[in-house]
């Protein structure tokens, strides 16, 4: 269950973290999917809300493929975008693009006219057009000046000179041009006239238009020209330069004062103040730990503008936007785009607030069982440590805090392996554990360490030390032997190991009978948490038996002894025996006595410690030690 339940979750994690749905927009440079006079080319922008990896765009034609972040097309068709990550992540649109190319036609009248200065009067110019909606004239005046009439039949009063109709459909940008002459005789002036703004009325500075007069002459050479500015109605001042500060239709009036010859230049002083317009790509308002940086882009943009961004001073379509290193800050900056129309400098400003999102989760460190963060028993000597953190991502905000905070990396001590993308996890020993978890509504991580206990109770077994040696009186005696327990022993359970040989039947109690020297081994269970503790307790022969005979009636000679000894006494019974035994209490040699001085060979032992009974009547009489070198 507990298996089932980890391969669940990680499931999970890797379809909250990993999964991210693939979007795909695309923009023109023009506002329109149509190729025009005015616009014969335009270009194609994708945008995808996709920042988890890399997105590759791919453009198919009629006749050719192209990959690329933008897409420059000049000609009609039907065209296929696809933005691409993987096999199993992608997503395309298609869509047409037209043309409009078709050019207005028009009709001017009359094409030519001759004035005087006696009869200075000029047949007005009419031009009509097809077709009659979204149509502008213009009648340039090759003295300078062009005045412009969106109606569709259209008047204008011309001085000498050869001028230029054109007729401009608004729609595709087509137009169509035509010439037409008004020829004079002598004594009209002759002079150009000039506007550093076009003609036209912007925004700023170019909120006024300035005419100037220039290469003014009369005929004959001599006179004095005067200039007037007329509107419509007439009204008109004399001045050298002209500053007009309302749109309109003028007629610029250039007059030789010793003649009265008039020379006549209608304009049009246009007004353009529309901002210019653009569309923005931003893939994200929101940063954070998975995604760090995104770019504030100005797409569809034009030549004929200028793009600067705060804070910063970024004068570029584009600017790049970085977390910062202060994750209590949740608003990185409101970065103001400013984008000005070259030609009329006006001005299009936008905010965009870009926020961050790197609020760490509160790591936490449970137990599955709820209980203490320590290993209590033996029999499972190991505990399951569970990711128990939660976001701290505030609820109602402006971030999102509905998914999960998930185990990434588990570590503990040594001999314990890593382990990754987990809930869980099992401590074997006692030591440091850490677990590194990520938030997945933003993919900030954060570390929590916690110390596993070691709360195993052992059987307390000759600790700090156990029984002194036993003493065993060999062969006929037996003896009890036990270890020393303190603390609670209430329950606990024995086992005896004992050397082999050894008569001891009862090797479940605390105290064992034994017949035979050596080391022997206890394990004492405590059953209520399966731990287990050791001891040894060690029987040893007997060396302090009261001898029942002088020293002086039984001697072994040499002492310590390379292995050959010699026996002397003055035993007088017949029954009587020597037995030697090793430092376990092995009988190694049983020799009778039969005369009073016995030669024993014991080359073939080892070096050592050994003990020598002397026996009558089967009645130990005498013992004593006998060192081997």
């Amino acid at each position: 269950m507990k298996k089932n339940l980890t391969a669940f979750l990680f499931v999970l994690f890797l379809t909250k973290f990993i999964a991210q749905p693939l979007t795909l927009t695309i923009n023109s440079s023009s506002g329109v999917f149509s190729l025009t006079c005015a616009v014969p080319s335009i270009t194609l922008f994708p945008i995808t809300n996709y920042t988890s990896g890399v997105v590759v765009y791919t453009l198919n034609a009629n006749t050719y493929t192209s990959i690329g972040s933008s897409f420059n097309i000049n000609t009609a068709g039907n065209y296929t975008i696809t933005a691409f990550v993987s096999n199993n992540l992608n997503v395309t649109q298609t869509l047409s693009i037209g043309m409009n190319t078709i050019a207005p036609t028009s009709t001017v009248s009359p094409l030519s006219q001759f004035i005087t200065c006696i009869n200075p009067a000029v047949q007005t110019i009419t031009a009509t057009c097809n077709p009659i909606i979204n149509v502008s004239h213009e009648f340039r005046s090759p003295l300078g000046g062009t005045m412009t009439i969106n109606t569709p039949t259209a008047l204008y009063v011309p001085g000498p000179g050869t001028y230029t109709h054109v007729l401009i459909n608004l729609t595709n940008g087509c137009f169509v041009s035509k010439t037409f002459s008004v020829t004079s005789g002598s004594g009209f002036p002759s002079y150009n006239i000039s506007s550093p703004q076009n003609f036209s009325m912007g925004c700023s500075t170019k909120s006024v238009v300035n005419i100037y007069f220039l290469n003014g002459l009369t005929s004959p050479i001599g006179g004095t020209l005067t200039y007037s500015l007329s509107t419509i109605t007439n009204t008109s001042i004399s001045q050298n330069h002209f500053t007009i500060t309302t749109a309109g239709n003028y007629t610029v009036i250039g007059k030789d004062s010793n003649t009265g010859c008039e020379t006549k230049i209608p304009i049009t002083v246009s007004l353009n103040t529309i901002s210019p317009t653009f569309n923005l790509s931003i893939p994200t308002q929101i940063l954070d730990c998975n995604t760090s940086q995104t770019i504030l882009q100005a797409i569809n943009t034009s030549s004929n503008n200028n793009y600067s961004w705060n804070p910063g001073n970024i004068i570029n379509p584009s600017i790049l936007v970085l977390t910062t290193n202060n994750a209590t800050n949740t608003l990185i900056a409101n970065y103001t785009l400013t984008v000005q129309n070259n030609n009329n400098y006006c001005e299009t400003n936008t905010v965009i607030p870009i926020y961050q999102n790197l609020i760490p989760p509160n790591t936490s460190i449970g137990t599955a069982s709820g209980g203490l963060m320590a290993i209590t028993t033996c029999t499972n000597s190991s505990i399951i440590i569970v990711n128990q953190s939660t976001t701290n991502i505030p609820s109602g905000g402006l971030f999102n805090n509905s998914l999960a905070v998930v185990g990434i990396l588990w570590n503990g001590p040594v001999p314990q392996t890593p382990s990754s993308n987990s809930n869980t996890y099992i401590a074997n020993v006692a030591g440091i554990y850490s677990l590194t978890a990520k938030d997945l509504n933003n993919g900030c991580v954060a570390t929590k360490t916690v110390n596993v206990l070691d709360n195993r109770v052992f059987p307390s077994v000759n600790n700090p030390v156990g029984p002194n040696p036993f003493c065993l009186d060999v062969p006929t005696q037996t003896i009890g032997i036990y270890p020393i327990i303190t603390g609670n022993s209430s329950g606990f359970n024995y086992y005896w190991s004992a050397p082999p040989l050894a008569s001891a039947p009862a090797v479940t109690s605390p105290t064992l009978i034994t017949n035979l020297v050596g080391n022997y081994t206890i394990m004492v269970t405590d059953p209520s948490n399966g731990c287990q503790s050791t001891g040894t307790v060690s029987v040893i022969v007997c060396i302090d038996i009261k001898n029942q005979i002088n020293n002086q009636a039984l001697k072994v000679y040499p002492n310590p002894s390379q292995g050959k000894i010699t026996l002397k006494h003055n035993i007088s019974s017949s029954n009587a025996f020597i037995e030697i035994y090793n430092v376990i209490g092995q009988l190694i040699e049983k020799i009778a006595i039969s005369n009073s001085c016995l030669e024993i060979d014991l080359t073939n032992q080892k070096n050592g410690l050994y003990l020598l009974k002397f026996l009558e009547q089967n009645q130990l009489i005498y013992q004593t030690k006998l060192l081997i070198e």
